[in-house]
């Protein structure tokens, strides 16, 4: 099974919600993110799931936007 990936935004800092952070982690099966999301919904009730993807393309997902050319 090939692995995939959650991206989402976290809070920064729980006292100003506009302040939020790309984060991403990978799993082996849907259980695992299952229970991450579970743990977030918990410990983090205003994170924001962004894209579940394949690992390979995380890296264009995370990285930054290139300069326009024109």
């Amino acid at each position: 099974m090939a692995k995939f990936a959650l991206v989402a935004l976290l809070p920064q800092d729980e006292t100003d919600p506009t302040r939020m952070d790309f984060v991403s982690r990978e799993f082996e099966t849907p259980q695992e993110v299952a229970d991450l999301i579970a743990e977030l919904e918990l410990r983090m009730p205003k994170w924001r799931a962004v894209t579940i993807c394949h690992v390979e393309d995380l890296p264009l997902l995370m990285e930054p936007p290139k300069a326009s050319d024109g």
